[in-house]
């Protein structure tokens, strides 16, 4: 079990999409990775559904070691000239603060700091793509929880 300090982060699903509208499917989906793709995090602990949600994983605070990070890799063939956007649906579980997070490609914050999102409703936000952070080959992203401690049941951070 994980010592009292934890903070965990759900993260629900990424697609990285070349539109502002590829939630609407009006642009090419270039990869799509559930929460329960990333290694890391902790659903093989705490399982992979979450909130009427399946394939969850979830990040916690810093001290709970390997629980706090959870990474995916995916390859794209060409880098597009469009902008390219994330989604990201998550929900910081643990009220009243918001969990500090840092969301990473190929190693470069996309967001960093207070995640943004509701406590206990899943919520889909857009982050736009630096222009030089993809590459053709393999491209790594990395969800992490800052926290480096909190209260039993104030630390969780899940997505799917």
């Amino acid at each position: 079990m994980f010592p009292a300090p934890r903070r965990n982060v759900v993260t629900a699903a990424l697609w990285f999409g070349l539109l502002p509208s590829a939630m609407a499917g009006g642009a090419e989906v270039l990869a799509r990775l559930r929460g329960a793709d990333f290694k890391g995090g902790a659903n093989a602990k705490f399982g992979s559904t979450f909130h009427g949600r399946d394939d969850v994983n979830y990040v916690y605070a810093q001290a709970t070691g390997a629980s706090s990070s959870m990474r995916a890799a995916f390859a794209l063939q060409s880098v597009p000239r469009e902008p390219i956007f994330l989604y990201l649906e998550a929900m910081d579980d643990d009220p009243p603060e918001t969990c500090k997070v840092r969301v990473a490609l190929n190693g470069r914050a996309l967001l960093e700091g207070p995640s943004g999102f509701v406590s206990g409703a899943w919520q889909v936000r857009r982050i736009l793509v630096p222009p030089d952070a993809l590459k053709a080959g393999e491209n790594e992203v990395v969800v992490a929880n800052c926290e480096a401690k909190g209260p039993p049941a104030a630390t969780n951070f899940p997505a799917s």
